[in-house]
């Protein structure tokens, strides 16, 4: 209801102006999106159903479509269960679960995506009890194909209608307030997942992609939190590596005064939303660079602390930045640790007196304790 009002009222304003700019810009900073045509994601062995407990069985295998499914049967042979059963592709396990949904969690991408040929735009908002939407399985278990390809049955190739159809429709809260996001599996995901919001939404991507879920985490905590390193790669490389239109030899030097003067405004947003993003604190008021020093994560505290946005200052409820928790992190009895915590702590130590050089002599104060 939210967003259908939404709509209304946007249909009334002059917001064609701004669609424009949005297009346009999409060109210029995404470029044409290549989608991968193989069918299959690499996403890892499928899940067998001798793997399942018999709790597992009894919620998942409902009736003998949803065991051909999880036995990826051929989709002929679904037809004819389907033809026979009277049951449809909208019929749901006791997980909430459809056929789609559970091809996708068993990793049958082949089959995922022969089952979508069967599915309506409406039927793709479905969620299951958790309140996973086809989305999110599909970013949690590493199918930017299907990614795609749900999108697609839903976006009309208008480039001017961004009225009827938000990506975001495809991409609602789960129970833990995650969205697609929160879970993308790797950076080709997380790039896909991107792309379709700036395709198909009046909401900027960065806006959605700061969302927090119930604890207060943004994708970047929970990606730390999984070790998805291939995500936290993403993330550094699209957020904080300089910007396109802020190059002195830029491209963008091209754009008539008129367009800047419409997207000023806009542009300073970015900057100041991916200063939230790297330094976001969750509940327990932990940036994602504490949640890595918690971990002595040196891959993800290395890549996080290269952000140019990156406040080593930030404290969370305990009052301690990250290199304090690094600290705390190590084992007093040990006299010697590897060599490469030593270069991480000494890494972290630089970036945060470079920060305080003009208030303390944090090196000093290092070396006292």
């Amino acid at each position: 209801m939210k967003n259908k009002m939404r709509r209304i009222i946007i249909k009334h304003l002059d917001y064609m102006n701004i669609k424009l700019i949005i297009v346009f810009l999409c060109f210029v900073s995404c470029g044409e999106t290549k989608v991968n045509l193989e069918e299959e994601a690499n996403t890892g062995d499928p899940v067998s159903v001798l793997q399942l407990s018999p709790e597992e069985k009894e919620e998942i295998i409902t009736n003998d479509l949803f065991l051909a499914v999880v036995n990826n049967r051929p989709i002929e042979e679904i037809d004819k269960i389907l033809l026979s059963t009277g049951l449809s592709v909208t019929s749901v396990n006791k997980r909430g679960d459809t056929i789609l949904g559970v091809a996708i969690q068993f990793k049958h991408g082949n089959l995922a995506i022969s089952l979508l040929k069967k599915y309506q735009c409406i039927n793709l908002e479905h969620q299951n009890k958790k309140g996973e939407s086809y989305i999110y399985l599909s970013a949690k278990y590493g199918y930017e194909e299907l990614i795609h390809r749900i999108a697609g049955k839903c976006y009309e190739n208008d480039m001017f209608d961004f009225i009827d159809y938000e990506f975001s429709d495809l991409d609602p809260e789960a129970k833990n307030g995650e969205i697609a996001i929160h879970v993308a599996l790797n950076g080709a995901v997380a790039t896909a997942l991107h792309y379709e919001y700036w395709k198909g939404t009046l909401e900027f991507p960065w806006f959605t992609f700061y969302k927090g879920n119930k604890d207060g985490e943004t994708f970047v905590h929970t990606a730390v939190k999984d070790n998805r390193i291939n995500t936290i790669e993403w993330a550094v490389r699209t957020y904080c590596e300089e910007g396109e239109w802020e190059r002195s030899d830029s491209s963008w030097k091209q754009v008539p005064a008129s367009v800047w003067h419409q997207v000023w405004n806009w542009l300073q947003a970015h900057t100041a939303n991916v200063d939230q993003l790297v330094n976001e604190q969750d509940a327990e008021g932990n940036t994602a660079l504490h949640l890595a020093a918690f971990s002595l994560d040196i891959p993800n505290i290395r890549l996080l602390s290269s952000c140019r946005w990156m406040d080593f200052l930030v404290e969370n409820n305990e009052g301690n930045i990250a290199l304090q928790v690094f600290l705390l992190k190590l084992d007093p009895t040990l006299k010697s640790h590897n060599q490469q915590i030593k270069e991480t702590f000494e890494f972290l130590v630089r970036k945060e007196t470079y920060l305080k050089e003009w208030l303390i002599n944090t090196a000093t104060t290092v070396d006292h304790q």
